[in-house]
């Protein structure tokens, strides 16, 4: 048995030369450590539950998982655990512990501020400001629970700073201790176990550690996981013998009324039609696209379709697909599938890597950087606008890279704004206002923003 648990040490040990998840090259901090958070280095790995139940760190469809793995495995793992009150007493705790943190490095949703920080200042500003607690009551409650749940934190955001900051000199190893731990503890509770019984819990937890350890909290790659969680939960609820006949009855008929809203709710935000780029006053008003529904009974024409939902994209399209040999800058986008020979032609630089090489090298000269490009046989400019909204950085260093991009493609004689479905509200000349597109606005007709708009292409002339 010892050489077993020796062996096992050693293999864990060989891993840690990849234990650094998140790379000190900003493009992979930007894109990989935003699902993972940017706090104090332990309490990222502590805070994951949380995180990934409520879309605390990345917010979006794409990172959903529903909130009923954090909600109830906890109390699962306390009523499994009764029977042994020492455990039962150390779940309760650590869930309020990953509460603590979790809560404090997240946000406060707000109908009117949309976000709202956890720290202390925010939360007092928003408490204290001119939103009152009639127009916002469950926001204003969740603030007072966050501002409790702040202080509580100060004294381990203090601790962890002191003893680790952003060093995995404490992390890692104190990761491999829980780890032991915990597969200790698992085999001492399955020991009684059929080995059918004891293997799906072993490969449970192994698996966990591993996602844990290396996902960086991005969550398909747990999806694994997550199922087997959720089996967990349902094979306590139809068990009757794992602790009290009332704790029982609760935990059973709670988490089939719950998940049995969230699976409605679910399904209801799935058939409807509110996260494609419409008027806000027709999200929602019907159970799928109109525009995909008439492509697919061949009322439409997929260039139709196209132009309702980017406008002047049809005509760039044409014009880029005919030349195939030049290449394309692409940040961001789901463009590349419409563009031939794409794997090809195609350079992503989502992160504006890229860019900000030439940014540096070429002084922010325009004129020798659309040299450089062309002499490089690029041709056009893809460009995501809302790139800089998924900068969750403490230093905004995706910010400050986009901001540098738009100072070099703005009033760049060398390039061609092609198309852009950024509108801006202006004087008509014959009275009243009118909408055009643009990506900077005139001035001089008094333009204001109208709608943000999802994309703009450029030509390199």
């Amino acid at each position: 048995m010892k050489g077993h648990w020796l062996k096992l040490i050693f293999l864990l040990l060989l891993s840690f030369p990849s234990m650094d998840l998140v790379s000190q090259d900003n493009t992979q901090r930007e894109e990989v450590q935003r699902y993972f958070g940017y706090e104090v280095l332990p309490y990222r790995y502590i805070s994951l539950p949380y995180d990934v139940s409520v879309n605390a760190n990345e917010r979006g469809v794409f990172v959903d998982i529903g909130p009923i793995y954090f909600m109830f495995l906890p109390m699962f793992l306390i009523g499994y655990l009764m029977r042994n009150r020492w455990m039962a007493v150390g779940s309760l705790l650590s869930t309020i512990f990953i509460w603590i943190i979790g809560t404090s490095n997240s946000y406060v949703y707000s109908k009117k501020l949309v976000a709202i920080d956890s720290d202390k200042t925010s939360l007092s500003e928003y408490l204290l400001g001119k939103i009152s607690f009639d127009a916002e009551p469950l926001s204003h409650v969740t603030a007072y629970l966050y501002f409790v749940g702040n202080t509580l934190y100060a004294p381990f955001k203090l601790a962890a700073e002191s003893l680790s900051g952003d060093a995995d000199f404490l992390t890692y190893p104190l990761l491999i201790i829980l780890f032991l731990f915990g597969t200790w503890l698992v085999h001492k509770l399955t020991r009684a176990k059929e080995v059918e019984t004891k293997a799906p819990i072993l490969v449970y937890w192994v698996f966990l550690f591993f996602w844990f350890k290396y996902s960086a909290g991005i969550p398909w790659y747990g999806f694994f996981f997550f199922f087997m969680s959720l089996m967990t939960m349902l094979m306590f609820v139809e068990s009757k013998s794992y602790t009290a006949v009332i704790l029982n009855r609760f935990l059973k008929w709670s988490f089939l009324f719950v998940g049995s809203i969230f699976i409605a709710l679910a399904i209801a935000f799935r058939i409807s039609d509110v996260t494609t780029p419409q008027p806000l006053n027709k999200l929602g008003t019907t159970m799928f696209s109109p525009h995909f529904f008439a492509y697919q009974t061949g009322a439409q024409s997929g260039e139709k379709v196209l132009s309702d939902f980017y406008p002047q994209f049809s005509e760039a399209l044409a014009q880029m697909n005919s030349e195939q040999s030049s290449l394309i800058l692409r940040i961001g986008t789901s463009f590349s599938y419409f563009v031939k020979n794409n794997s090809f032609r195609i350079k992503m630089d989502n992160q504006l890597g890229f860019f900000d090489q030439m940014d540096r090298t070429y002084q922010k000269d325009k004129s020798v950087m659309n040299a450089a490009l062309k002499a490089s046989n690029f041709k056009y400019i893809i460009i995501d606008v809302n790139t800089p909204y998924i900068d969750q950085t403490p230093e905004q260093s995706l910010k400050k890279k986009y901001d540098a991009l738009m100072n070099y493609v703005k009033d760049n004689p060398g390039l061609r704004l092609m198309c852009t479905n950024r509108q801006y509200r202006v004087r008509n000349p014959r009275g009243g206002y009118m909408t055009e597109f643009a990506m900077f606005p005139d001035k001089s007709k008094g333009a204001t923003i109208y709608y943000g708009g999802q994309y703009a292409i450029y030509e390199i002339l």
